[in-house]
């Protein structure tokens, strides 16, 4: 079959050429319902796809952006990604995700794809590593549409759209110590560059802590592939705590069913505790047989649910924005998106 292109379309449809090219660009246009179907029904019949990088290079535009993010096959960041990309769709925009890994480098090396004119504008959830600060810099300077997401990068001017990680730990910690808590143990992990949000986090639990006259008492783990299986690192951890404790703040709701594994091979197995977190407890195929370990939430269980639909559609709407120029790149803006507790 000859290659299609917008003539054979715009000939067979009985339009113009640039007719056609501004409804398969979904480009704003006055056009009736009936012909637009026409074009599109064509189009589909001959299975073409518009050459988006041919025609940015004509209007400077892609329609593409770029979702810079370190994500897992669960959890809250496949959750956001999949938001973010159903909403740019609604837009007339493709996403493009770019896993980090959580590694500054690859991090970094993705960064510089904003000079590849690939990509409008990105949404970047960071890993406050001031050694990008200068390709930030690069980008702000040359213009270039990019707004942080959930994490950001200290130091960088730039739009954050998040939950508010400081005011959610420290009304958490709160909450616990309102509900007769004394000594709460704040567990996170830390064989990874600290985030933004567990930066947030941790300074929201030690202020509480603090202002309640409590001493903050803090423990770290690491989770390497063979500690995703045996859990031994955090367990060890557990196993180190002298002092006593009535409940636990896990950083990350991502992180509790390695914490249950670990606290049923600890000396605490047999402790009732209260447990608090930050999202929703996240099961993989390979929990599903050892769903038993839930049994420890035998004390009180509170989770800070993140409002993950809003954070990404506020986030790709105002980057749309900027790229649109509906919105000055300079006006730069903290948005704190509300969250709910779930009690159990």
């Amino acid at each position: 079959m000859a290659e299609v292109n917008l003539k054979k379309i715009a000939e067979e449809a009985g339009v113009s050429i640039t007719l056609v090219s501004l409804v398969l660009n979904n480009k704003k246009t006055r056009v009736s319902k009936t012909t637009k179907e026409r074009i599109l029904d064509t189009a589909k019949k001959y299975n073409y796809v518009p050459n988006r990088l041919a025609s940015g290079l004509k209007s400077k535009k892609t329609h593409i952006i770029a979702i810079l993010a370190p994500f897992t096959p669960n959890g809250f960041f496949s959750e956001l990604i999949y938001y973010i990309e159903r909403r740019a769709m609604k837009k007339g925009y493709i996403a493009v995700v770019i896993n980090t890994f959580h590694d500054p480098k690859k991090e970094e090396e993705s960064l510089h794809l904003y000079k590849s004119n690939l990509y409008d504008g990105m949404l970047i959830s960071s890993l406050s590593n001031s050694s990008s600060n200068n390709v930030y810099q690069n980008m702000k300077e040359s213009d270039f549409p990019f707004l942080f997401i959930d994490r950001y990068t200290k130091n960088i001017e730039a739009d954050i759209v998040s939950s508010d990680h400081y005011k959610v730990s420290f009304d958490m910690t709160k909450k616990a110590l309102n509900k007769g808590s004394d000594n709460i143990l704040f567990l996170y992990r830390k064989d990874q560059v600290i985030t933004s949000t567990a930066e947030l986090r941790m300074q929201g639990y030690q202020d509480a802590m603090k202002a309640s006259s409590k001493n903050p008492l803090m423990q770290t783990f690491t989770l390497s592939e063979e500690d995703k299986i045996q859990n031994t690192n955090m367990c060890d951890k557990l196993n180190l705590i002298e002092e006593t404790f009535d409940s636990v703040f896990l950083y990350s709701g991502y992180y509790m069913p390695y914490f249950l594994e670990a606290l049923n091979q600890s000396k605490f197995k047999d402790k009732k505790l209260n447990i608090y977190t930050v999202d929703s407890i996240n099961l993989d195929q390979n929990w599903i047989s050892r769903l038993n370990q839930v049994e420890k939430l035998n004390g009180q269980f509170v989770t800070v649910i993140q409002d993950i639909k809003t954070i990404a559609e506020t986030a790709t709407d105002r980057l749309i924005d900027k790229i649109e120029n509906k919105i000055e790149l300079e006006d730069n803006k903290k948005i704190f998106i509300p969250t709910k507790y779930f009690e159990g």
